[in-house]
């Protein structure tokens, strides 16, 4: 009695997938020549600022910075001095803010990513800043006015 020739299930899976792998070669393949052809077009443009939703407010500041930790608020002001500068973290400037009524400067920490702004003293800014852990505000957005 001849034998029949039976077909392996096995050999049939794995051309399934073989085939499965070689499409998906050829997706990513494709998706990558792609964004080197359109580039950054392609993506969704980001914005570098940082976006504040809150004014900031001298009193609450003053009455107590540790309870804003964390909190981004944009100001308008002067700097009324410079009060400390090193080449590789920044200076610590005091603003005194407009519309605070009175007239409190405080003080801001611009790291060294503005260092190619010249802040002078009389200088008025627009400054978006972070109250750090230690309730000193961190500049994430400096632009003169």
């Amino acid at each position: 009695m001849p034998r029949r020739s039976r077909q392996s299930s096995g050999s049939n899976t794995n051309q399934i997938l073989g085939l499965v792998g070689g499409l998906l070669f050829i997706l990513v393949v494709g998706a990558v020549v792609a964004f080197l052809l359109l580039g950054d077009g392609a993506a969704p443009r980001r914005s570098n600022r940082v976006v504040a939703s809150n004014d900031f407010s001298l009193r609450d500041y003053l009455d107590n910075a540790n309870s804003l930790r964390g909190n981004t608020y944009r100001m308008e002001g002067r700097v009324e001095e410079q009060l400390r500068w090193t080449r590789d973290r920044g200076r610590l400037i005091s603003l005194v803010v407009e519309g605070a009524a009175d007239g409190s400067p405080v003080p801001i920490w611009v790291p060294q990513d503005f260092s190619h702004l010249s802040i002078e003293k009389n200088t008025k800014l627009s400054v978006v800043a972070e109250v750090g852990d230690n309730g000193l505000l961190v500049a994430r957005d400096v632009r003169p006015l």
